[in-house]
């Protein structure tokens, strides 16, 4: 499967770029296709929508911003990330 990452402009700023993939041969990035299959829930993408907008533009991707499940594992990627 081949695919490219691309930046969405529109997000990113100077605190953080965010990005999202196009799978080859999709018109659409996965950002888009969850938000078009999602569009019944409109206060969540709402909310994830300001999320990514507020990390892109004001405070980056902090880990705070994301669930992480709370085992060795995880720990260890994360100590191992941040050197």
């Amino acid at each position: 499967m081949n695919f490219d990452i691309e930046e969405i402009e529109e997000l990113s700023g100077d605190a953080a770029s965010i990005y999202s993939v196009t799978v080859e041969g999709e018109g659409k990035t996965l950002l888009e296709q969850f938000f078009e299959e999602n569009a019944e829930y409109d206060e969540e993408l709402t909310e994830i929508l300001n999320k990514l907008y507020v990390m892109g533009k004001e405070t980056g991707c902090r880990w705070d911003n994301f669930k992480l499940l709370q085992n060795a594992l995880t720990k260890q990627l994360r100590r191992k990330i941040l050197r």
